[in-house]
């Protein structure tokens, strides 16, 4: 089996198997947040507004966010260049960046399993721990869902980070330092793809350290991770803070429960991913009557499982001392985890994608575990062990291949998604907003529902208050915004219904709530679209001229907003600084020119917000 399963062979194998199980997702569309990242979002739209992209959050459109992902938002751009706006190019880049992942993990777990046992097992090994962890279906929002790339990113780097550490911990001092750099550079880059991949630092520490890297080495890697990290923050604290929902602190009671909860519900889904879920609520409240006292006792039961888990794992670790390659996969495993174990506060108990890195370490450290073990085996039960995993890894790819079927459309990931189990306020919500464009009174009820799990939810809130604005019922609309006064997040969203009211209803032009709104958020493109349509709607294009060209200005990176000012120049017979904007609009969208050239006129009205231009 070694001499015909080699290196290069393991590794066409691998990514084979990821393009089998996944490849039907090349067929699907947009899902969910896709449409900001993809459809909406400025700064994928040419080569030049890169740097751009490096001092914006990731939801430009949704102040609320303040993710920083400059190399997700990098790898969308490569992907608008090459596909523009085809859905299939953006599922063939993830399913190819995961299948970089797998790689990356075969690459460090040969790195740690040669250090442990030679060259036995050397490719095999590594190559069914990747296997494994490549087919798991806990990574389908990974995956098939476009705007989940940033964990195949984030661990990519993370991965070759860490074998790059490896490496430099054992070798001349040269090399040491230049591989050294190659990994902070790698964790730089896992930390711009999403935030968990600061853990990278972290990771490289582990592997330095448990491979005796030595106090000198150790200190030569602290200093290019605070060159490193100081970098990160420099680039992520110089963004323009802007306002972001609050979350109440969790209670330690609470807390200690949904850690517990957390390690239970993780080693369950690890083991048998029967039941999941692509979305999960809210932290439960500690149970305060006698009604749940059922859930309490439950609660109870499942503290004293996770506590035993979280002591196997410590014991595992207390016994890996003085072995490097299990000390270091056992402590990565840590270390990863840490992060999604709810020891700090988070939006949800449990994410299934939030395993994506855990998960590697934890099948790396279990297998060369088991193997250790499996030495004093004998060859029958050797046997029987290779062919149980072997069926399981088949029901994982199985089960992933069933599942990715969930993300074909919106409508099939929320109906889908719900009826598993995860009708959560922002379920309904999103199903609300889809019902609305064909079902209104559908829409209210899915609105009403969110409501009714959440009370006080401003996304349903809001939705209410659009439904009612459609139909022509001005005060009900009234009556919903209203609720949202003192909310922050939602206060241009706030002023901008209310000016769109006062226009319908006849009692004002809507200029003076659209005034307060950009006062408050004066990056709002759709809000200073819309405020300078009733500008001109009211004669005054001169104003609106004025406007919209400072808004180019200082804003230069959306084409949509150039085209705009170049169709309004042109409107008012300033034919030069219709041909400046026109040609800054082309300039930030590479795609563009062909659109105009196929176009019924030179210069097309800007696209509803949302929609493919």
């Amino acid at each position: 089996m070694r001499k015909l399963l080699s290196a290069p062979l393991s590794a066409l194998i691998l990514v084979g198997v990821v393009a089998l199980v996944y490849g039907q997702s090349v067929g699907f569309g947009f899902v969910w947040d896709d449409s900001a990242l993809v459809l909406r979002d400025p700064l994928i739209r040419s080569w030049r507004l890169i740097p751009e992209g490096w001092q914006q959050f990731l939801f430009v459109d949704a102040r609320g966010s303040t993710f920083f992902r400059p190399v997700q938002r990098l790898t969308f751009t490569a992907d608008y260049a090459l596909f523009e706006l085809a859905p299939w190019g953006y599922h063939l880049t993830s399913i190819a960046l995961h299948a970089a992942a797998a790689l990356a993990l075969r690459w460090l777990a040969a790195g740690i399993w040669a250090r442990q046992f030679g060259a036995v097992g050397a490719v095999i090994a590594p190559f069914a721990v990747a296997l494994a962890w490549a087919v798991h279906p806990l990574f389908t929002a990974a995956v098939s869902y476009v705007a989940g790339r940033a964990d195949p990113l984030a661990a990519c780097f993370a991965f070759c980070a860490m074998r790059l550490a490896l490496d430099a911990a054992t070798s001349a001092l040269r090399p040491f330092f230049l591989r050294s750099v190659a990994a902070a550079l790698h964790c730089f880059f896992a930390a711009c793809s999403k935030e968990v991949g600061l853990i990278s630092f972290l990771l490289c520490t582990v592997a330095l350290f448990c491979f005796r890297a030595g106090a000198r080495r150790l200190l030569v890697w602290g200093a290019l991770t605070a060159v490193a990290v100081g970098g990160y923050a420099w680039l992520r604290f110089s963004i323009d803070p802007i306002t972001a929902p609050e979350r109440p602190p969790t209670p330690f009671s609470q807390r200690a429960a949904n850690v517990a909860e957390a390690a239970v519900e993780y080693a369950r889904l690890s083991l048998l991913p029967t039941d999941l879920l692509m979305e999960r609520g809210m932290p439960a409240a500690p149970a305060v009557d006698k009604a749940e006292a059922a859930a309490v006792k439950a609660s109870t039961s499942t503290l004293a499982v996770g506590g035993l888990l979280i002591l196997a794992v410590g014991i595992a670790c207390f016994q890996a001392r003085g072995e490097p390659a299990l000390s270091c996969a056992w402590l990565a495993f840590v270390v990863a985890y840490l992060p999604t174990s709810n020891v700090f506060s988070l939006n949800a108990v449990v994410a299934d994608h939030w395993m994506y890195q855990p998960l590697a370490f934890l099948l790396l450290a279990a297998g060369l575990t088991v193997c250790k073990w499996a030495s004093s085996w004998s060859p029958p039960l050797r046997r029987i062990a290779l062919v149980g995993f072997a069926l399981w890894v088949a029901g994982l790819a199985l089960r992933t291949w069933v599942r990715v079927a969930d993300w074909r459309d919106q409508r099939t990931f929320l109906e889908r998604t719900m009826a598993s189990g995860g009708q959560t306020a922002r379920m309904w919500v999103n199903l609300g907003g889809l019902d609305a464009k064909t079902n209104p009174e559908r829409a209210e009820a899915d609105f009403e529902r969110a409501l009714a799990i959440s009370p006080g939810e401003p996304h349903a809130m809001l939705g209410l208050a659009n439904l009612a604005l459609g139909s022509g019922d001005h005060a009900r609309a009234r009556d919903w915004i209203a609720r949202l006064d003192g909310n922050r997040v939602f206060a241009t969203a706030r002023w901008q219904t209310l000016a769109v009211i006062a226009r319908r209803e006849g009692s004002g032009n809507g200029l003076a709530e659209l005034a307060r709104a950009r006062a408050i958020d004066p990056a709002d493109w759709p809000l200073l679209r819309l405020e300078c349509n009733y500008l001109a709607s009211e004669g005054n294009r001169p104003e609106a001229l004025r406007r919209l060209e400072a808004f180019c200005d200082r804003f230069d990176f959306r084409s949509e907003a150039w085209l705009m000012l170049a169709r309004m120049a042109r409107e008012s017979g300033d034919n030069v600084l219709a041909q400046l904007a026109f040609d800054r609009a082309l300039a930030c969208d590479v795609h563009l020119e062909s659109r105009l050239r196929n176009a019924a006129h030179a210069l097309p009205l800007v696209p509803e917000e949302g929609a493919a231009p």
